[in-house]
Protein backbone atom coordinates (compact mmCIF):
# COMPACT_ATOMS: atom_id res chain seq x y z
CA UNK A 1 0.00 0.00 0.00
CA UNK A 2 2.77 2.44 0.77
CA UNK A 3 4.39 1.66 -2.16
CA UNK A 4 1.54 2.14 -3.97
CA UNK A 5 1.07 6.02 -2.56
CA UNK A 6 4.96 6.61 -2.91
CA UNK A 7 4.59 5.52 -6.99
CA UNK A 8 1.34 7.44 -7.82
CA UNK A 9 2.68 10.42 -5.74
CA UNK A 10 5.61 10.46 -8.09
CA UNK A 11 3.50 10.01 -11.40
CA UNK A 12 1.74 13.42 -9.72
CA UNK A 13 4.78 15.44 -9.45
CA UNK A 14 5.21 14.15 -12.90
CA UNK A 15 1.88 14.87 -14.62
CA UNK A 16 1.49 18.38 -12.97
CA UNK A 17 4.98 19.66 -14.18
CA UNK A 18 4.14 17.91 -17.77
CA UNK A 19 0.76 19.82 -17.70
CA UNK A 20 2.63 22.80 -16.52
CA UNK A 21 4.57 22.94 -19.41
CA UNK A 22 2.91 22.20 -21.87
CA UNK A 23 -0.07 25.03 -21.14
CA UNK A 24 2.35 27.16 -20.53
CA UNK A 25 4.01 26.86 -24.22
CA UNK A 26 0.36 26.58 -25.50
CA UNK A 27 -0.81 29.57 -23.83
CA UNK A 28 2.20 31.59 -25.08
CA UNK A 29 1.77 30.43 -29.20
CA UNK A 30 -1.79 31.31 -28.89
CA UNK A 31 -2.51 34.59 -31.09
CA UNK A 32 -2.84 38.03 -29.09
CA UNK A 33 -1.74 38.33 -25.56
CA UNK A 34 -3.23 40.10 -22.32
CA UNK A 35 -3.62 42.95 -23.76
CA UNK A 36 -3.65 43.04 -27.24
CA UNK A 37 -7.72 42.92 -26.86
CA UNK A 38 -8.29 46.02 -25.27
CA UNK A 39 -8.02 49.70 -27.06
CA UNK A 40 -4.63 50.66 -27.88
CA UNK A 41 -2.53 51.41 -25.18
CA UNK A 42 0.35 54.27 -24.21
CA UNK A 43 3.39 52.51 -25.73
CA UNK A 44 4.99 53.34 -22.04
CA UNK A 45 1.97 52.41 -20.51
CA UNK A 46 2.33 48.80 -22.27
CA UNK A 47 5.52 48.33 -21.22
CA UNK A 48 5.11 49.02 -18.22
CA UNK A 49 1.98 46.36 -17.47
CA UNK A 50 4.66 43.63 -19.39
CA UNK A 51 7.75 44.41 -17.38
CA UNK A 52 5.28 44.09 -14.08
CA UNK A 53 4.16 40.95 -15.36
CA UNK A 54 7.72 39.74 -16.18
CA UNK A 55 6.37 39.16 -19.89
CA UNK A 56 9.16 41.33 -21.44
CA UNK A 57 11.65 38.38 -20.60
CA UNK A 58 12.65 35.37 -22.74
CA UNK A 59 10.03 32.31 -22.37
CA UNK A 60 13.22 30.70 -20.70
CA UNK A 61 13.41 33.11 -17.93
CA UNK A 62 9.47 33.51 -17.56
CA UNK A 63 8.95 29.35 -17.79
CA UNK A 64 11.47 28.80 -14.96
CA UNK A 65 10.06 32.31 -12.70
CA UNK A 66 6.65 30.81 -12.79
CA UNK A 67 7.25 27.41 -11.69
CA UNK A 68 9.49 28.07 -9.17
CA UNK A 69 6.57 30.26 -7.85
CA UNK A 70 3.91 27.71 -8.47
CA UNK A 71 5.96 25.58 -6.40
CA UNK A 72 6.03 27.83 -3.43
CA UNK A 73 2.03 28.09 -4.00
CA UNK A 74 2.34 31.44 -5.36
CA UNK A 75 -0.17 31.45 -8.30
CA UNK A 76 0.74 35.96 -8.98
CA UNK A 77 -1.79 38.64 -9.73
CA UNK A 78 -4.72 38.47 -12.19
CA UNK A 79 -3.54 40.05 -15.73
CA UNK A 80 -6.98 41.68 -15.76
CA UNK A 81 -9.03 41.22 -12.56
CA UNK A 82 -7.25 44.41 -11.31
CA UNK A 83 -5.87 44.55 -7.52
CA UNK A 84 -6.59 40.68 -7.12
CA UNK A 85 -4.00 37.86 -6.79
CA UNK A 86 -4.76 34.38 -8.10
CA UNK A 87 -4.44 32.78 -4.83
CA UNK A 88 -7.84 35.39 -3.53
CA UNK A 89 -9.64 34.60 -6.40
CA UNK A 90 -9.70 30.61 -6.26
CA UNK A 91 -9.98 30.97 -1.96
CA UNK A 92 -13.06 33.44 -2.91
CA UNK A 93 -14.63 31.48 -5.39
CA UNK A 94 -13.53 28.00 -5.20
CA UNK A 95 -15.42 27.15 -2.00
CA UNK A 96 -18.36 28.41 -3.69
CA UNK A 97 -18.05 26.00 -6.63
CA UNK A 98 -17.44 23.33 -4.53
CA UNK A 99 -20.49 23.58 -2.15
CA UNK A 100 -22.84 23.71 -5.33
CA UNK A 101 -20.68 21.02 -6.57
CA UNK A 102 -20.92 18.49 -3.45
CA UNK A 103 -24.83 18.79 -3.52
CA UNK A 104 -24.67 17.93 -7.05
CA UNK A 105 -22.35 14.97 -6.58
CA UNK A 106 -25.17 13.70 -3.75
CA UNK A 107 -28.28 14.44 -5.84
CA UNK A 108 -26.12 12.56 -8.66
CA UNK A 109 -25.26 9.24 -7.18
CA UNK A 110 -28.56 9.02 -4.91
CA UNK A 111 -31.09 9.18 -7.35
CA UNK A 112 -28.52 7.58 -10.19
CA UNK A 113 -27.86 4.75 -8.01
CA UNK A 114 -31.43 4.22 -7.35
CA UNK A 115 -32.65 4.80 -10.34
CA UNK A 116 -29.74 2.05 -11.47
CA UNK A 117 -30.47 -0.73 -9.03
CA UNK A 118 -34.47 -0.83 -9.40
CA UNK A 119 -34.08 -0.67 -13.26
CA UNK A 120 -31.70 -4.04 -12.97
CA UNK A 121 -33.69 -5.64 -10.34
CA UNK A 122 -36.99 -5.09 -12.49
CA UNK A 123 -35.24 -5.74 -15.86
CA UNK A 124 -37.45 -5.86 -19.03
CA UNK A 125 -40.19 -4.14 -17.43
CA UNK A 126 -42.27 -0.78 -17.42
CA UNK A 127 -39.82 0.56 -14.22
CA UNK A 128 -36.63 -0.24 -16.44
CA UNK A 129 -37.93 1.23 -19.75
CA UNK A 130 -39.22 4.25 -17.83
CA UNK A 131 -35.94 5.12 -15.84
CA UNK A 132 -33.41 3.92 -18.77
CA UNK A 133 -35.45 6.46 -21.04
CA UNK A 134 -35.46 9.16 -18.32
CA UNK A 135 -31.42 8.72 -17.93
CA UNK A 136 -31.05 8.97 -22.02
CA UNK A 137 -32.93 11.87 -21.90
CA UNK A 138 -31.14 13.92 -19.11
CA UNK A 139 -27.99 12.51 -21.22
CA UNK A 140 -29.41 14.01 -24.12
CA UNK A 141 -30.48 17.41 -22.82
CA UNK A 142 -27.96 20.57 -22.68
CA UNK A 143 -27.73 21.94 -19.55
CA UNK A 144 -29.34 25.09 -20.27
CA UNK A 145 -32.50 22.79 -21.12
CA UNK A 146 -32.12 21.63 -17.65
CA UNK A 147 -32.11 24.48 -15.66
CA UNK A 148 -34.76 26.68 -18.09
CA UNK A 149 -37.12 23.54 -17.54
CA UNK A 150 -35.92 23.87 -13.86
CA UNK A 151 -37.10 27.09 -13.64
CA UNK A 152 -40.25 27.51 -15.14
CA UNK A 153 -41.48 24.38 -12.92
CA UNK A 154 -39.87 24.88 -9.31
CA UNK A 155 -40.03 29.21 -10.17
CA UNK A 156 -42.83 29.74 -12.26
CA UNK A 157 -45.65 26.93 -12.04
CA UNK A 158 -44.73 25.85 -8.36
CA UNK A 159 -43.11 28.68 -6.93
CA UNK A 160 -40.54 26.43 -4.50
CA UNK A 161 -37.17 27.67 -5.25
CA UNK A 162 -35.77 31.59 -6.06
CA UNK A 163 -35.01 31.53 -9.50
CA UNK A 164 -31.29 32.58 -8.60
CA UNK A 165 -28.75 34.67 -6.51
CA UNK A 166 -26.63 33.10 -3.64
CA UNK A 167 -26.74 33.22 0.43
CA UNK A 168 -29.37 30.91 1.66
CA UNK A 169 -28.85 27.59 1.90
CA UNK A 170 -32.34 27.37 -0.28
CA UNK A 171 -30.59 29.31 -3.19
CA UNK A 172 -28.31 26.10 -3.23
CA UNK A 173 -30.96 23.04 -3.76
CA UNK A 174 -32.54 24.07 -7.17
CA UNK A 175 -28.64 24.59 -9.23
CA UNK A 176 -27.76 21.36 -7.63
CA UNK A 177 -29.97 19.33 -9.08
CA UNK A 178 -29.66 21.03 -12.16
CA UNK A 179 -25.47 20.29 -12.22
CA UNK A 180 -25.89 16.86 -10.81
CA UNK A 181 -28.57 15.49 -12.90
CA UNK A 182 -26.49 14.71 -16.62
CA UNK A 183 -24.11 13.06 -13.41
CA UNK A 184 -27.22 11.07 -11.84
CA UNK A 185 -28.34 9.85 -15.90
CA UNK A 186 -24.77 8.36 -16.35
CA UNK A 187 -24.65 6.85 -13.08
CA UNK A 188 -27.73 5.48 -13.89
CA UNK A 189 -27.23 3.24 -16.47
CA UNK A 190 -23.13 2.59 -15.40
CA UNK A 191 -25.30 1.02 -11.82
CA UNK A 192 -27.78 -0.76 -14.06
CA UNK A 193 -25.10 -2.75 -15.99
CA UNK A 194 -22.65 -3.32 -13.03
CA UNK A 195 -25.61 -5.25 -11.63
CA UNK A 196 -27.11 -6.69 -13.96
CA UNK A 197 -23.42 -8.21 -14.60
CA UNK A 198 -23.39 -9.08 -10.61
CA UNK A 199 -26.75 -11.22 -10.12
CA UNK A 200 -26.12 -13.23 -13.17
CA UNK A 201 -22.82 -14.27 -10.94
CA UNK A 202 -22.56 -17.52 -8.88
CA UNK A 203 -22.45 -16.56 -5.30
CA UNK A 204 -25.61 -14.25 -6.08
CA UNK A 205 -27.84 -17.57 -6.77
CA UNK A 206 -26.01 -19.02 -3.89
CA UNK A 207 -27.24 -16.38 -1.69
CA UNK A 208 -30.69 -17.38 -3.15
CA UNK A 209 -30.88 -20.61 -2.72
CA UNK A 210 -29.27 -20.05 1.02
CA UNK A 211 -33.01 -18.51 1.77
CA UNK A 212 -31.90 -14.96 1.93
CA UNK A 213 -34.16 -12.09 1.22
CA UNK A 214 -34.10 -10.57 -2.10
CA UNK A 215 -33.51 -7.25 -0.54
CA UNK A 216 -30.95 -8.69 2.02
CA UNK A 217 -28.93 -10.14 -1.32
CA UNK A 218 -28.99 -6.84 -3.32
CA UNK A 219 -28.29 -4.37 -0.41
CA UNK A 220 -25.05 -6.98 1.27
CA UNK A 221 -24.16 -8.92 -1.69
CA UNK A 222 -25.09 -7.22 -5.25
CA UNK A 223 -24.55 -3.60 -4.54
CA UNK A 224 -21.06 -3.97 -3.50
CA UNK A 225 -19.96 -5.58 -7.02
CA UNK A 226 -22.61 -4.10 -9.50
CA UNK A 227 -21.10 -0.02 -8.54
CA UNK A 228 -17.60 -0.83 -9.43
CA UNK A 229 -18.52 0.79 -12.88
CA UNK A 230 -19.80 3.66 -11.32
CA UNK A 231 -16.74 4.46 -8.90
CA UNK A 232 -14.51 4.21 -11.97
CA UNK A 233 -17.09 7.21 -13.08
CA UNK A 234 -16.36 9.01 -10.26
CA UNK A 235 -12.90 9.89 -10.59
CA UNK A 236 -13.49 12.54 -13.50
CA UNK A 237 -17.29 12.99 -12.78
CA UNK A 238 -15.81 14.38 -9.45
CA UNK A 239 -13.23 16.57 -10.62
CA UNK A 240 -15.59 17.71 -12.77
CA UNK A 241 -18.89 18.66 -11.07
CA UNK A 242 -16.73 20.04 -7.88
CA UNK A 243 -15.42 22.88 -10.24
CA UNK A 244 -18.40 24.02 -10.98
CA UNK A 245 -20.45 23.97 -14.76
CA UNK A 246 -20.15 27.63 -16.30
CA UNK A 247 -23.36 27.51 -17.90
CA UNK A 248 -25.29 26.75 -14.49
CA UNK A 249 -23.28 29.51 -12.63
CA UNK A 250 -24.07 31.88 -15.33
CA UNK A 251 -28.08 31.07 -15.20
CA UNK A 252 -28.08 30.98 -11.89
CA UNK A 253 -26.37 34.14 -11.25
CA UNK A 254 -23.47 31.84 -9.05
CA UNK A 255 -20.37 33.64 -8.34
CA UNK A 256 -18.44 30.52 -8.94
CA UNK A 257 -15.09 29.95 -10.31
CA UNK A 258 -16.16 28.49 -13.40
CA UNK A 259 -16.91 31.59 -15.40
CA UNK A 260 -13.53 32.79 -14.31
CA UNK A 261 -11.91 30.02 -15.94
CA UNK A 262 -13.52 30.78 -19.47
CA UNK A 263 -12.99 34.41 -19.03
CA UNK A 264 -9.85 33.68 -18.15
CA UNK A 265 -8.51 31.90 -21.40
CA UNK A 266 -10.75 34.27 -23.54
CA UNK A 267 -8.86 37.24 -22.09
CA UNK A 268 -5.61 35.65 -22.49
CA UNK A 269 -5.19 35.92 -18.44
CA UNK A 270 -2.26 34.04 -18.57
CA UNK A 271 -1.89 33.77 -14.80
CA UNK A 272 -5.23 33.00 -13.70
CA UNK A 273 -5.36 30.41 -16.75
CA UNK A 274 -2.35 28.97 -15.44
CA UNK A 275 -3.58 28.49 -12.13
CA UNK A 276 -7.11 26.87 -12.74
CA UNK A 277 -5.58 24.50 -15.23
CA UNK A 278 -3.30 23.24 -12.42
CA UNK A 279 -6.13 23.05 -9.83
CA UNK A 280 -8.13 21.30 -12.52
CA UNK A 281 -5.26 18.93 -13.17
CA UNK A 282 -4.83 18.36 -8.98
CA UNK A 283 -8.55 18.10 -8.88
CA UNK A 284 -8.61 14.91 -11.34
CA UNK A 285 -5.64 13.14 -10.64
CA UNK A 286 -6.65 13.14 -6.69
CA UNK A 287 -10.21 11.78 -7.55
CA UNK A 288 -8.63 9.01 -9.89
CA UNK A 289 -6.18 7.90 -6.82
CA UNK A 290 -9.07 7.95 -4.86
CA UNK A 291 -10.91 5.55 -7.14
CA UNK A 292 -7.94 3.29 -7.49
CA UNK A 293 -8.21 2.85 -3.32
CA UNK A 294 -11.60 2.45 -3.12
CA UNK A 295 -11.50 -0.75 -5.81
CA UNK A 296 -10.13 -2.69 -3.03
CA UNK A 297 -12.52 -1.33 -0.89
CA UNK A 298 -15.77 -3.03 -2.74
CA UNK A 299 -13.90 -5.86 -4.20
CA UNK A 300 -11.35 -7.87 -2.83
CA UNK A 301 -9.97 -9.56 -5.48
CA UNK A 302 -8.65 -5.98 -6.37
CA UNK A 303 -4.69 -5.99 -5.72
CA UNK A 304 -2.81 -2.21 -5.29
CA UNK A 305 0.27 -2.69 -6.90
CA UNK A 306 3.05 -0.28 -7.98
Amino acid sequence: MLRFIANRLIWMIITLWAVFTVSFILMHLAPGGPFSAERKLDPAIERNLKAKFQLDQPLTTQYFSMLRDYLRLDFRTSMKLKDYTVNEIIREKFPISASLGILGLIFAITLGLTAGVAAAVWRGTAVDYSLMSMAALGIALPSFIVCSLAILLFVFVWPVFPAGGWGRPIDLILPAICLGAPYAAYIARLSRTGMLEVLGQDYIRTAYAKGLSKRTVILRHALKGGVLPVVSFLGPAVAGILTGSLVVEQIFAIPGIGRDFVEAAQQHDYTLCMALVMLYTVLLYSMNFLVDLSYALFDPRVKLTA
